[in-house]
């Protein structure tokens, strides 16, 4: 069962988080968003070129 059905079905915030293993403040931000948040690489600037545009 998704996370936004397991709330529209009436199950508390804090029993989803037990039953997924997540904190609370993460299902609450999933149910008011489209899902679960996308990873956000970061890119890393190479040893010895901090002067670089896209670093920093």
């Amino acid at each position: 069962m998704n996370i936004k059905q397991m709330y529209e079905n009436g199950v508390a915030i804090s029993e989803i988080a037990r039953r997924t293993g997540r904190d609370r403040k993460t299902i609450r931000k999933w149910i008011q968003s489209d899902g679960p948040p996308k990873k956000v690489r970061r890119m890393r600037c190479p040893m010895g070129y901090p002067y670089l545009s896209n670093c920093g």
